[in-house]
């Protein structure tokens, strides 16, 4: 399973990704009843969400050249994305429990992990890269993730345009920080998100997965990515699962 975080980095910073909660009582046809309000900005650092197609442009340009945000929300996925999740634990590969903050997952890593446990990846998979986020946080305490946070190098995109692969996941925001090019803060969601028009998972929990696919062996995977269907949303808050 992969589920909700909940908790930041530096808490101080990321003031994007409040959650509030308020529960409400009513008397009706002689029954008390409770019901919920939830208000959450899950874009940022701290809650697993889905980024949808619409999340970012270039010179006010979307993928394909759209420029009207509407057509490309995260409603499109009302039906769910279902496919084989793969799962590249790079800590397991440098026997470590989590590469340092800064570090750049590089092509090699991805070759090195794909031929050590014979892994395949494919057209339409679900790709899933673990640095070991929650781990080091756990263990070193807050720190200020979003100016050094582990992440993906853009040379991996390439490769993920040639399998077509389906989406990109990471326990971070998959851009590392501080980045490789001055000029560009966030690589990684704009070759995908607006040049390959691919949705990203950020922030996702991966340590449970890890363990079970430690555990049996095994890095391939069922999942499924249910988003809430915002109609013309940039994204959603999100609890993916995966089954072996």
């Amino acid at each position: 399973m992969v589920v909700d975080s909940t908790r930041i980095n530096s808490s101080t910073y990321d003031h994007l990704s409040n959650f509030s909660y308020k529960q409400n009582f009513a008397e009706h046809n002689g029954y008390n009843w409770i019901w919920d309000n939830y208000e959450i900005a899950y874009h940022g650092f701290t809650h697993s969400h889905i980024d949808g197609i619409n999340h970012l442009s270039k010179n006010g340009e979307m993928y394909n050249g759209i420029t009207d945000p509407s057509i490309l929300g995260v409603d499109n996925y009302k039906n769910g994305i279902i496919s084989k999740g793969v799962l590249i634990d790079v800590p397991l590969l440098h026997n470590k429990e989590y590469v340092e903050a800064g570090y750049k997952v590089t092509l090699k890593d991805i070759f090195d992990f794909v031929n050590k446990y014979n892994v395949k990846i494919e057209k339409g998979d679900i790709l899933l890269i673990r640095t070991g986020r929650w781990i080091e946080k756990k263990i070193k305490g807050d720190w200020d993730f979003p100016n050094k946070s582990a992440g993906i190098h853009y040379n991996i995109i390439p490769y993920l345009s040639e399998r077509e692969i389906a989406v990109l996941g990471s326990d971070g925001t998959n851009d590392s920080n501080p980045p490789l090019i001055k000029e560009e803060g966030s690589p990684i969601h704009m070759l995908t998100i607006v040049a390959m028009g691919m949705p990203l998972l950020d922030n996702l929990n991966l340590e449970e997965l890890s363990k079970k696919a430690k555990e049996l062996n095994k890095w391939e995977f069922f999942i499924s990515l249910q988003p809430l269907r915002f109609e013309g949303g940039t994204g959603s808050p999100l609890n993916a699962l995966a089954i072996f």
